[in-house]
């Protein structure tokens, strides 16, 4: 199981369906040999931002490699959500980042820019997520 806290939104849907691995009070605050690996495959594939992501080490389960388009979605009042083959390059033309899915800041408040970290919900950040509109 894999963590990256840069994109994490701290939706809490892995400790919603997994309190005894995924407990934020708890350092650490990820615990694997707390359940079997697929309750944990489970709770992970609810994480929306996918900054918690598995790997089947040597299985034939192992999820197929992803399409190689990319997809944006405009959320009504919160981030870009971006899935498909994704990199992000800086203002000198260096790769920062390579993922498969990620939100994006709408709002402006993100302290983690260019990635959402919540901060839409704190400032009731409000736009219908029609692009155009």
């Amino acid at each position: 199981m894999h963590w990256d806290s840069e994109v994490c939104i701290h939706s809490g849907h892995c400790v919603q369906a997994l309190r005894a691995v995924f407990d934020p009070k708890r350092r650490p605050w990820i615990m694997v040999e707390n359940a079997d690996d697929d309750a944990i495959a489970e709770a992970v594939e609810l994480c929306p931002s996918h900054a918690l992501t598995y790997t089947w080490n040597d299985s034939p389960d192992a999820p197929p490699p992803p399409e190689p388009t990319t997809h944006v979605v405009v959320n009504e009042n919160g981030p870009l959500e971006i899935y498909g083959e994704i990199e992000i390059i800086d203002a000198d033309g260096q790769t920062v980042r390579r993922a498969q899915h990620l939100y994006l800041c709408r709002c402006g408040n993100s302290k983690n820019k260019p990635y959402c970290d919540g901060s839409h919900r704190r400032v009731k950040f409000s736009d219908p997520g029609t692009p155009g509109s």
